[in-house]
Formats: C-alpha cells, structure tokens, sequence
C-alpha cells in the first residue's frame, strides 16, 4: 500500500470524478477535472476530511486507470516479505545517501558498504537501480518491488487461420448438448488444419499447436456460455449463482415456506406386513424462527390434499401431540401465515388453494420456475430431517443407488406410516426445535416464542368454519331430489325449504373429498350468508368415504353392466371392493400394493390427533388401523 501527500501533480479521484492538483496557493488546491477540464478549488483540510470520509482517493503522480482495491503485504509469502524488506533497506539507504536522484555510481558504492549487514546474494548497481525506478514511478508503493509470477500469463499467440479453425470446430463440435470430450475435437481441429494446409498458401506460415496448446486455448471461452452451451442455462445459472442474504423479514409468520417430498424409507401395511410405498412428507416452515409450523404424512402423491392437512395442522394448536407418550416438549406453533411461499406445482396452482387462501388474507406467491433457492429454508430443513430420521430408519432407501449400496430397502422396511410419523414428530418437537440453528443463532422454538411477544397470531372463526373452507367449491342444480355429487344424493328439510320457499334453482356446496358423507350448503337468501349441513342419503355407505374409493367402486360395477345403485347393493359392492383391496395390500406385486394403500375410508385424515385414533374399527376398514391412507386406481377410475 503505498502512501502519498498531497502537492502539485497528485491524481486523485473525488466522489467519483478524476481530478488534477495543477498547484498550491495558500493551503488552496486547484483541481482541474480530467474529464472536462473544469476548475475545482478545496482547501487541504477539506480534502483530509474527505479523504477521511472515504469520498477522495489519492492515487499519486500517475493516473491510476482501475478502481480494484490493491493487494497489500498480507498477501505476500514469507519468502517474498523476507525478499522485500531487503529491497526496502537498499533503497531507503540509497535515498538517505544520494537523495532523490542516485545514479549508478553511487548506488555501488552505498551496496558495497551495507551489503555485509544483508543476507542474500549481493545486488548488482542497475538491479537496485531499476528497482528504485519502479518504486519511485509507483509512489513508493512497496508492492511494486515484488517479483512478478513466472512465465507468461497468456497462451502461445497462433495466427489468425488457426484462431479461426479452433473457432469454428470449438462451435461446431464442443458447443451443443452433446458434451463430447476435448479429445475428439483436437482431433476435428487436427483435421481442419490439414484441409487448410492442403488448400493453402498463406501468407503466414501455419503452425499446429500441441494438444496440451490446444486444451490451454479453452481459458479464451467465457465459462458461462460455455456450460450453458453443453449443460444448458439452467445449469450455469445454478452453477455460477451469487449467494445472497436471502429475504429480509422482522416477525414470524410474516413469510412461510411450503414443500413436498417423499420420504427416504418405505412404509408397511399394519396387518399384512407387506411395502406399501414410500410416504410424501408436506411441511410448513416459518421462515423467521425456522419453525416447523405444521405437516403432513401420507402415500398421497404430492396433491391439493396434503397442502390443505398440512395447512390445516399448521394453524391450530397441537394438543393431540399431549397424547403422544414420547414426545417431552410442547409444539408451540400456530397461526394463519401472513405470505405463503411455494414453487409451481399443479396442485399450488389449483384454484381451491387460491380461494382458500384469499379467505384467509393469506398472500400466495411462487418461486420462478426451477429456482428451487428461492425457498432455501425448507428445502434444507427437508434434507436435514430426512438424514435425521428416514436415513436411520430400517427400510431407509438412502438419497441414492450408490448410498444404499447393497442394503435391501423393501425387505428390510417394518414401520408402519403411523410409525413414521410419530417418529417425525418425536424428532421435531423433541430435537429440532430445541437445538441452536446455524443460520439465527438460536432455537427455533426460542426465537418463536420471542415472536410471540411482538406478534399474536392469526386464527380463523372457528375450525369448523374452517375445515368449510378448505373443502372443494362446486355448483349443483338444486331438484326435489336434494344435490347431486359425484353419483350421490344429499337432502335435507331445510334444503327442501330453501327450494320451495325461495324459489332457488342452483346452489354453492362445499365437499371434503376425504370424507363424501355430507356436504355444505350455501344459504344467499339470507343476510349474511351462512353454510349448512347436509348429510348423503345413503350416510350408512358415504360416511367416511373418500371421493376417490367411491368413484373407483362406481367404475369398476359400471365395467360389469350394473346400473342400479341400491344402497344395499352399494354396501355389498363396498365390502367386496374392500376385500379386493385387502388381497392387494398382502399380494406379490409392489406396484398393485402401493395403489391398493391408496384407498381410505377413515373418517379424519387429518392430524390434529393421533394417527391411530383417526380410522374406526370394523370389517370393511380393518385395514386403516395402522394409520395408513388407503387408494387404489381401477380401470376407468378418475384420480383426483
């Protein structure tokens, strides 16, 4: 770093313009402006103060042409420091006995006596010379007295033929989505060469660069578009991406981050012990405190349903987790969020999660698409919680092929999706939220409970008013004979009233595609408006049944002809569907038993209790009691 006062001739830059001090009168300095030309004139102590400031940069007597910031002696090696206080010693001497203009005479003469104190090969006079000169060019800058690296710092300059022949094989060959490798374009570009030699004259005689020439002559490529061109721009952008410091937030629940993924271990049927398929975890997580507000664990694909019980366990309380004899802390979070960040998946773009989230003042927006960084919390806690829980489970798939080795995932799974998904509470309440994270620097359940005292959280009317809206939202033609969903009838007294007494032709209904046995009526006769219940017709065979059960049992009994749907043929149907899918669950097919685990006819499939108390005990679900939500796809059937 080199060191400068100020005097005439000075280049400096003030509030970045480049200026000159033409001259010094009375402590005043004249600047002239390199740019234009124009005349500036600040005192020495006005320009101290803003060089203090940081607003003028002083460059010495030549015109510095960068605004990098110089390397400084920190960055030398001891052998150069060692190298440089030895120059520094021969100059300051050679300036203290000759002044500022030694000759080489005399610069002998002051070696000869100072050189029996150095260690070191004694300098020649024009060495020390010449390094007076490029300290003194450079302001005394001591850097500049350090050797510069060795050999040159660009390729062997070729002509401009073979410029251009490694131009064009370079954009023919090794730019494209091929990615073929360096070698076999040396040798398209060895080719080129000899066609060029053999068409020749040139005025300048053609030399064929080595292949260690060659590869060296990729440095010229801009990386970027080089692996865009190979990898495509996706990748580079990934690859050459600038960390930032992320969103900047001041309160929980003010922006939470949603994702899916399945689960790195594979799940068994309750009772027949037989791989079901790996569970798709669905998680909430606040991005403020880190905390996991809420989740959900299911052989649902990733679908606007498990958004919805994600959504649903987030906003409550978790008193069900009281039950839960291993869990020894309290899940502490709640509220609606304030922003809900998600990325573009069909069922984030679904119009009912739009509607329910404008129901609830809740602000949704979307990552750009294959940006997955945008919602980098989540994404993390993901891989963390797999490799905390799925990778020590028996019947872990581990990340990868090459991870998993030889270890026999499906033959070696034993835990239930109730298993997993006490285990998964057990590790956040008990674990995760009670150890400092890296990023804040404290808990995450300490950071939310101080969130607490600044913010008190949103909850909905009630959760029934609740669970109304995160049903689906359809238009049915209302008749004497009730509503129509989905091949069921539902009527009631005072749907009846609402037909005869005001006349209305159409109404708004609500239905939980979980749980087909009744529905929600909309009532905009009245002021305000309000929803009522309305049971199915045939309660005893809909009650508990999900949309997707009923319309594969239609499907398949349509196959066969059957057009009358009696409620007692309905029950035996059921029951014979039920008893196929129990003979899937425990059958040889792995493909055949993930579908069959598909089907569910709990009542609750929500998790604001435990997984065991959510499915009733009888014969036609004595399949659900190990938590599991049953789906299977029939010929024909329509998934939702």
């Amino acid at each position: 770093m080199r060191t400068v006062s100020l005097h005439a001739g000075l280049h400096l830059t003030l509030d970045n313009a480049d200026y000159l001090i033409d001259r010094i009168v009375d402590d005043k300095c004249y600047l002239v402006a390199l740019k234009d030309g124009s005349l500036l004139i600040e005192s020495k102590y006005a320009l101290r103060d803003m060089h203090s400031n940081g607003r003028v940069i002083l460059h010495g007597t030549q015109r510095k042409q960068t605004t990098k910031k110089s390397a400084d002696l920190s960055t030398l090696s001891d052998e150069q420091k060692a190298q440089l206080e030895i120059r520094l010693v021969y100059l300051q001497s050679v300036v203290r006995w000759l002044g500022s203009k030694p000759t080489t005479k005399g610069i002998e003469d002051v070696v000869d006596c100072i050189h029996s104190e150095l260690k070191g090969a004694k300098p020649s006079a024009s060495t020390v010379y010449r390094w007076w000169r490029k300290w003194e060019s450079s302001s005394h800058d001591p850097m500049s007295l350090v050797n510069k690296k060795s050999g040159s710092s660009t390729s062997r300059k070729f002509s401009r033929h073979v410029i251009q022949a490694f131009n064009e094989v370079v954009e023919e060959i090794y730019l494209n989505r091929q990615c073929r490798p360096k070698s076999e374009v040396y040798d398209a570009f060895l080719i080129r060469l000899n066609k060029m030699k053999m068409t020749g004259p040139y005025e300048v005689e053609i030399c064929t660069p080595s292949r260690a020439q060659f590869y060296r002559m990729f440095n010229s490529l801009d990386k970027f578009d080089e692996m865009a061109a190979r990898k495509g721009k996706y990748a580079a952008e990934k690859h050459f991406r600038i960390a930032g410091a992320g969103p900047v937030v001041t309160r929980i629940l003010e922006r939470v981050e949603v994702d899916h993924t399945p689960l790195d271990v594979f799940a068994v049927d309750g009772q027949a012990k037989t791989v079901v398929g790996r569970p798709t975890f669905t998680v909430l997580l606040d991005y403020f405190s880190k905390m996991i507000l809420g989740f959900y664990v299911s052989l649902e694909p990733p679908s606007e349903i498990s958004v919805m019980h994600a959504l649903k366990n987030a906003v409550f309380t978790k008193d069900y987790c009281n039950e839960m004899s291993r869990v020894k802390e309290r899940w502490e979070s709640f509220g609606v969020p304030h922003t809900l960040i998600c990325d573009n998946g069909l069922e984030f773009h679904s119009g009912n999660l739009r509607r329910v989230c404008k129901e609830l003042m809740i602000n949704l927006q979307f990552c750009p698409k294959k940006q997955p960084h945008y919602k980098g919390a989540v994404e993390r806690f993901i891989k963390t919680m797999n490799l905390s829980t799925s990778h020590n489970f028996p019947g872990t798939t581990r990340s990868n092929a090459n991870d998993r080795g030889d270890y026999q995932s499906m033959e070696e799974a034993i835990f239930t999706l109730n298993d997993i998904n006490n285990h998964i509470h057990e590790w956040i309440i008990n674990i995760y939220q009670n150890r400092v994270h890296r990023a804040t620097h404290r808990t995450p359940v300490g950071l939310w409970l101080e969130g607490l005292g600044v913010v008190e959280p949103l909850l909905p009317e009630s959760k029934e008013q609740f669970d109304i809206a995160l049903c689906k939202e359809a238009t049915r033609t209302l008749s004497h004979k009730g509503v129509e969903i989905n091949n069921l009838l539902y009527n009631s007294t005072e749907l009846g009233l609402l037909r005869h007494k005001n006349r209305v032709e159409s109404v708004s209904v609500r239905f939980d595609p979980m749980n087909m046995g009744h529905i929600w009526v909309l009532n905009e006769t009245e002021s305000p408006p309000y929803f009522f219940k309305v049971s199915c017709t045939k309660s005893d065979y809909a009650d508990g049944l999900t949309k997707r059960t009923h319309k594969a049992i239609i499907a398949e009994q349509k196959t066969k002809g059957i057009k009358d749907f009696s409620q007692q043929k309905l029950l035996e149907y059921k029951h014979e569907f039920m008893e196929q899918v129990t003979k899937d669950v425990k059958g040889k097919s792995y493909r055949r038993r993930v579908k069959a685990a598909r089907y569910s006819i709990s009542k609750d499939n929500s998790q604001s209790e435990p997984l065991s108390k959510r499915f009733s005990s009888g014969e036609n679900n004595s399949l659900t009691n190990d938590g599991a939500l049953y789906r299977f796809k029939v010929e024909g059937a329509d998934d939702e």
